[in-house]
């Protein structure tokens, strides 16, 4: 995320405003009798899982199947 917000990863002005508002989120969202929160390690142990993963079909059958920084991204919220 901070390599996002930083501008060393060149993204659309879209992906800068969700890090930016997953970011507040965060901060919103931190400490005892929050309305919600974020499990950084769920989200992690999401991420990892899709190292055991393999494509079963085409011209990547066989390969493990790897998350792109923006997918990890994506998967990282929704699970975490």
């Amino acid at each position: 995320m901070s390599d996002v917000l930083s501008g060393k990863v060149l993204t659309c002005k879209w992906v800068v405003l969700a890090v930016k508002r997953h970011k507040q989120d965060l901060k919103r969202f931190s400490g005892k009798g929050a309305e919600y929160y974020f499990d950084l390690e769920a989200g992690m142990r999401v991420i990892k899982f899709f190292e055991f993963l393999k494509h079963s079909k085409g011209e990547w059958a066989g390969q493990v199947f790897k998350l792109s920084p923006w997918q990890q991204f994506v998967v990282y919220i929704i699970f975490g």
